[in-house]
């Protein structure tokens, strides 16, 4: 899974990065435009969602040592299992 999780990042990545090169000119004459602001807005949120997503997948697939597994301090019922019913 790490192996594909890091794939998918590239992938995004490159994405980002060919995104850039196609609103570089728009750039360059630096004139307020439609098409620059919404790719520069498209290219923010991409970049801040790879970020995030980056690092959840760092602490999922590369943990520190000596760091406790995640989700270790939430209740039995929260830790991936279906919660019990109360009989009501």
């Amino acid at each position: 899974m790490a192996i594909l999780w890091a794939l998918m990042m590239v992938v995004w990545l490159g994405g980002l990065i060919s995104g850039l090169w196609w609103i570089w000119p728009h750039i360059e004459r630096l004139a307020l435009t439609t098409d620059l602001v919404i790719g520069l807005m498209w290219l923010v949120i991409g970049a801040a969602a790879w970020l995030l997503a980056l690092n959840f997948g760092v602490q999922r697939y590369f943990p520190r040592r000596g760091a406790p597994p995640p989700f270790r301090n939430l209740p039995p019922g929260l830790r991936g299992r279906r919660p019990r019913s109360n009989g009501g």
